[in-house]
């Protein structure tokens, strides 16, 4: 089922965030699918060449892409997955229906929608959890894998166990699993959930008004953050869960984490949340690894450096391997 299409944000003044300028911009259409017992929207952009998904993070939706659709849509099949729980998609009720095996199955349930045999994928922060973790399940489905800060699991939670800067870093974890999160994160109309995502955006050029305002609208929207905090819920429930278990050191020869697809990684090194650590022995998790590190790059790297992120992506999804970093 089809909805009618909103069309495109423009993109910002920065040319160091804007997308490249093209003669005819590909059209956004928006989408439903009945998919793992849930309706889900995604937004497509582009009719032909490789098939790319993107996944968002928090407390993010679909239009986290606009950028990459934009470019991307004008030589491959483009889509951004509005993840359970996130403005159109439905949102259960409780914290079962966002641990990751939902999560996972949904992005394979959409795969097979749009009858994509292989595909490559694409995520940042909880999205870029979800890749990771569809890429160490099912390898067969993925041409390539792209992620953005969002760290490997098996590495995260090395630095959680290790390193107190990452585990400062990620207090607030705690406190998004919590009860009391969703009104919390409501106080003054989300006012540090808009400048965390927009403050250094609106200031440097990369980041609209009108952006921030849709998302203050999809903040309100009465489900979305609640169902988005209880990804975290979740997560907490899978560890607490794991913690009985006896304590064997993590082989990444055989670790159920070990990520086969060709993987490039892009990570902005300002990331205040994910630190740089979480990239220290992650080739011996991903042995197809490249990896493009942005110095001064925030969290939200795909939107502050988005003509360099559509350029290195288009690279590597057509073979190319983008400048190695170390």
């Amino acid at each position: 089922m089809t909805a009618a299409s909103d069309g495109h944000s423009a993109a910002p003044a920065s040319d160091r965030g804007a997308t490249p300028p093209r003669d005819s911009m590909p059209i956004t259409t928006h989408h439903f699918v009945a998919a793992n017992g849930l309706r889900l929207h995604y937004a497509r952009s582009g009719d032909a060449g490789p098939p790319l998904l993107f996944l968002h993070g928090f407390p993010e939706y679909w239009a986290q892409w606009q950028r990459q659709l934009d470019d991307l849509g004008a030589d491959h099949v483009a889509v951004a997955l509005d993840q359970r729980g996130y403005h159109l998609s439905d949102a259960p009720e409780g914290i079962e229906p966002y641990r990751m095996p939902h999560l996972v199955a949904d992005v394979l349930a959409l795969a097979d929608h749009l009858g994509w045999a292989r595909f490559t994928l694409i995520g940042q922060d909880w999205g870029g959890a979800v890749a990771w973790a569809f890429a160490a399940q099912h390898p067969h489905r993925l041409e390539r894998l792209v992620i953005l800060n969002a760290p490997h699991a098996a590495v995260f939670a090395r630095e959680l166990r290790d390193n107190p800067a990452q585990q400062a870093a990620s207090a607030y974890m705690a406190v998004f699993a919590t009860p009391e999160a969703p009104a919390l994160v409501a106080r003054d109309n989300h006012a540090r959930f808009a400048q965390s995502l927009f403050g250094d955006g609106l200031r440097d050029g990369w980041a609209t008004e009108a952006e921030r305002d849709a998302y203050l609208a999809v903040w309100n929207d009465g489900h979305t953050l609640r169902a988005g905090l209880a990804w975290y819920a979740a997560s907490a429930a899978e560890r607490a869960d794991r913690a009985p278990r006896p304590a064997v050191p993590d082989d990444p020869a055989t670790s159920p984490w070990r990520v086969e697809v060709p993987t490039l990684v892009l990570w902005g090194d300002a990331d205040v949340y994910l630190l740089p650590g979480n990239l220290d022995g992650l080739d011996a998790y991903v042995p197809h690894l490249t990896l493009r590190r942005f110095p001064g790059a925030p969290h939200w790297l795909n939107r502050s450096h988005a003509a360099d992120v559509n350029a290195a992506i288009r690279a590597f999804v057509a073979g190319a391997v983008p400048r190695h970093d170390a």
